[in-house]
Order: structure tokens, then C-alpha cells, then sequence
């Protein structure tokens, strides 16, 4: 393979073409297509309803649904009317046929909980904006270089967009709004980036219009992409904000906790804080769960608990109810 900057308009162009075929090939809604989707779905869901990212992550290996979004970033570019319709059918079919079958699985797996694969997914930012945005690159890039599998294409593009969609069936199926919608914030916002950054990586790669229709389809897709990525980037942006506020109160929390507790003995060693934060920080109480392993000629007396209460409160500013599970142990000299 010929360097890009060196290869002639001939040589470009039996490149646009080949890629145009390749991608309609693959976003054909076949057996094997189906089969690789309704798999890699089965499998994502089972593993976040069971908080298991290594299964997770397996499903991303086998999940098709990045090539439908390529296919219209390669639309966008080439002006292809035909290529577009196909990317677009194949990517809503895959859409709703992904969320049905994610409900279906949750419906029947008796795990309801919320795992930390789903909470992850429900507290979109930025930060998933911007990976989106990197993983694209390689997407596209990998169009070009046989270097890159396609493979690696497949995973670093599906971790955007395979589990948030399963947890937006998983909402569906458990009928929590919240993390429907999310959820389904995060995917759309995936989907965004993906596909201006892909637009974007393919001009910069030279691989651009040269018709006046052509461009004029390119101008469109990157600007409409672009503002559409604007305006989600706002919400994300909200999101952000709110969980770095909330990482930097639960770390004030944990090391107040962990202070003042090893003021009354070094000796007693903290095996697990959980910090809830309630929707409202004004009227809601902070609710903290601490399990201690303590000494037995140690004790943490009903008035030393207060005063940790009390430093806590003081360091946030908010009420905290506080339980400590004490476990006493021996210590053999």
C-alpha cells in the first residue's frame, strides 16, 4: 500500500471505490450479519446485567454495528444516495433490534439490579464524547492502513456503541427512565462523534469530494453532524461537571472518614466505605457505610462515632448519616 499522498487520482479512486463496495457488503442485513448482531447483543447484555466487562468486551469483538455507521460516514463524503439509504436502514434496524433483543434477555435473566456496567453507562460525559471521537479515528483510518485489523476496528468502535445500547433496552426492560434515557443520550452522542470525526479523518486523508454535489452533501453531513454534536456536548457538558463535584465530595468523605478513625487507633484497618449520595444534597442525608476491623481491646464508642459525624458534616457542609459495621478481631503476640 502506496503512502496516500502519493498515490495518483486513478489510484484514489479505485481506492473510494473499493472501500464503497466493501462497506456495502458488510452492512447487508444477511444471516451472517444477523447472527454476528443478535450474538454480540445476547452476550453484552448477559454481561453487564452480570457486571462482567471481560464478557462485555467479548461482545465487542463480534458485534457488527460500526460498519452501518461507516457506511454513512463514507455516504456523507462520496455523495452516494443508494449507500446512504442502505447505511441508514441497516443501522435503525440494528438499533431497534438490538434494544428488543437486550429487553427480551433482561426480562428473562433474573438479575435487576443496577451493576456498575450499567451505572457507568448512565452518567454520560464529555470524557465520552472525546473517546468516541479518538475511536473513529481509528475506524476510519483502519479503512486505509491493512495494518490496523479489523478486528481492532470492530472493538475500539463497538465499546461506543454496543453496551450503551444494550443498557437502553435494559431501562426499557426494567422500566427505569433514568437509565433509558442516559443511556440513549450517550449512544446518540457516541454516534455523533463517530461519525464527524470519521467525515473529518477521511478529508484530512485526502479522500475528499471533487464534484459540486459531492461537496456540497460533504458540507452538510460535517455541519449537521457537527452541530448535532454541539448541541449534546451541552448536556454531557452538565454531566461532567456534576461527576468530577461528586468524585471530589466522596474523596473529602473517604479521607475525613479514614482520618478520624485512625485518630482513635492506627491499628484499626478499614476494609470498605460506600458513600450514597442522594438526588438532593440541600434536604437529603448523606448516606455512609463503613466496615472496620477492629481490635477487640479497641472501641468506637456511640460518642467518638458522633464527632466523626460531626467532622464530616463540617468538611461538607451537609447532614450524613453514618454506620459503621465493627468486626473485632484477635490479635495473637
Amino acid at each position: 500500500m502506496h503512502p496516500l499522498g502519493k498515490l495518483s487520482k486513478k489510484e484514489r479512486k479505485k481506492l473510494q471505490d473499493e472501500l464503497v463496495s466493501k462497506v456495502e457488503i458488510e452492512i447487508q442485513l444477511n444471516l451472517e450479519y444477523m447472527l454476528l448482531l443478535v450474538t454480540a447483543t445476547i452476550i453484552a447484555t448477559l454481561g453487564i446485567l452480570n457486571n462482567n466487562s471481560v464478557v462485555v468486551i467479548g461482545a465487542m469483538i463480534i458485534s457488527p454495528l460500526f460498519w452501518p455507521i461507516l457506511g454513512i460516514v463514507l455516504a456523507i463524503i462520496t455523495s452516494k444516495k443508494r449507500l446512504i439509504r442502505k447505511a441508514f436502514f441497516s443501522f435503525i434496524a440494528s438499533f431497534v433490534i438490538t434494544i428488543f433483543i437486550s429487553a427480551i434477555v433482561t426480562f428473562v435473566f433474573p438479575i435487576k439490579t443496577l451493576t456498575n456496567e450499567i451505572l457507568i453507562r448512565t452518567n454520560p460525559t464529555l470524557i465520552d464524547i472525546i473517546i468516541a471521537l479518538a475511536t473513529s479515528v481509528i475506524g476510519v483510518a483502519a479503512m486505509y492502513y491493512p495494518g490496523i485489523s479489523s478486528s481492532s476496528t470492530g472493538v475500539a468502535l463497538s465499546i461506543s456503541l454496543i453496551p450503551p445500547l444494550c443498557v437502553v433496552g435494559i431501562g426499557s426492560a426494567l422500566g427505569n427512565l433514568e437509565v433509558f434515557s442516559n443511556s440513549l443520550i450517550l449512544f446518540a452522542g457516541n454516534v455523533g462523534a463517530i461519525i464527524f470525526a470519521g467525515v473529518l479523518t477521511l478529508f484530512l486523508l485526502k479522500f475528499r469530494p471533487h464534484k459540486k454535489e459531492e461537496v456540497k452533501t460533504f458540507r452538510l453531513g460535517l455541519f449537521m453532524s457537527g452541530v448535532f454534536l454541539f448541541f449534546l456536548s451541552i448536556p454531557l457538558g452538565f454531566y461532567l461537571y456534576d461527576t468530577v463535584q461528586e468524585t471530589n465530595l466522596k474523596t473529602d468523605i473517604t479521607n475525613t472518614l479514614t482520618t478520624e478513625i485512625h485518630q482513635i487507633s492506627s491499628d484499626i484497618e478499614i476494609d470498605d466505605i460506600r458513600i450514597q449520595l442522594p438526588t438532593n444534597l440541600e434536604h437529603e442525608e448523606i448516606k455512609i457505610t463503613a466496615t472496620v476491623h477492629v481490635p477487640g481491646e479497641i472501641n468506637i464508642s456511640s460518642n467518638r462515632q458522633n464527632r466523626i459525624i460531626q467532622a464530616i458534616q463540617t468538611q461538607t457542609n451537609n447532614n450524613v448519616d453514618l454506620q459503621i459495621n465493627i468486626i473485632e478481631t484477635l490479635v495473637i503476640k
